[in-house]
């Protein structure tokens, strides 16, 4: 076998193990496991889908279910980078293994980006019940009219304190363990863990918020004393108009938000003696595909709190 498969068959397998790597982050705790797909478009059910637990004496109940379906399409995605002619004769694995990382990296954090456009978009794209999906007018079945979209002005605009952030948490928990579905039975009762997305110019704010044993004047801060937080910050939520002055508090159940994919990390080489190798001075080009999309899952899961 030449040399240079040998090379490209090694570079492949350092990607290959890589991109495969298991992992432990925020996003199943957001969006869940990433649901195999076959198919151009996914139905997913909403709320109304699983009946409540009834006494019925033996017999089947005949609940009449609402058809309530939310549709997510596939799309296909992919990023890519140049292996140098140079990098290789000189079997240099360091630049490589920096570009195998970058890759990586970029593949990794797809989701995130999926998971923040759908939080920017939330104030108008709809979810399965027909609303958008941050809105102060949802209703399904015999609930009330619900929301899950909040707002208040920080004493300096841009900048809550420690305080005020501590109570704009505190009032999407509050909001959020009153939600009910569409038989009017609650939507979050066995929720104990949250996960809070902030812009990172809220750090300071969110770490003293949720972390502080006393903040101004003393006050004791209990607010993590019987549930668990995990702070989450969002680089991305700044160059987004919708989340640059925003908290997203998410139940940490896996089920505000959905994430599909039929076929993903592929590797694709133009190598060893392709039209790439010859136009481009024997250099290598490596692309990383996948065919994914991700969606939103149950809206009672997930607040949007603007501090504005």
């Amino acid at each position: 076998m030449a040399l240079h498969t040998l090379q490209q068959n090694a570079i492949t397998r350092r990607m290959f193990h890589a991109l495969n790597a298991e992992r432990t982050d925020y996003l199943a705790g957001l969006m869940g496991p990433v649901n195999p797909s076959n198919q151009r478009v996914e139905s997913y059910a909403g709320t109304g889908a699983v009946d409540p637990m009834t006494e019925t004496g033996g017999e089947q109940p005949t609940r009449d279910s609402r058809k309530v379906e939310y549709d997510l399409a596939n799309k296909f995605f992919q990023t890519g980078t140049r292996i140098t002619y140079a990098e290789r004769l000189f079997e240099t694995w360091a630049p490589i293994d920096q570009k195998i990382a970058g890759l990586n990296n970029r593949y990794q954090s797809h989701w995130a980006k999926l998971a923040t456009q759908l939080f920017g978009k939330g104030r108008t794209a709809r979810g399965y019940d027909k609303h958008p999906f941050f809105s102060t007018t949802h209703k399904e079945g015999k609930s009330r009219t619900q929301s899950n979209l909040l707002s208040q002005a920080p004493t300096t605009a841009g900048q809550p304190t420690p305080e005020e952030m501590r109570s704009g948490i505190y009032r999407c928990i509050e909001g959020m363990m009153s939600l009910v579905d569409d038989v009017d039975e609650p939507a979050n009762e066995m929720v104990e863990e949250f996960l809070v997305f902030y812009p990172t110019k809220y750090t300071q704010a969110v770490d003293h918020g949720i972390g502080a044993e006393f903040l101004g004047g003393g006050d004791s801060n209990v607010i993590a004393r019987n549930r668990t937080f995990l702070p989450v910050p969002m680089p991305r939520f700044g160059g987004v108009a919708e989340l640059q002055d925003a908290i997203v508090v998410v139940a940490n159940d896996g089920m505000a938000l959905i994430r599909q994919q039929v076929e993903g990390p592929v590797i694709r080489v133009k190598g060893q003696d392709s039209d790439y190798e010859f136009d481009n001075n024997g250099d290598w080009a490596y692309s990383v595909n996948a065919v994914r999309n991700a969606g939103y899952g149950s809206w009672q899961k997930a607040f949007l709190f603007e501090f504005k």
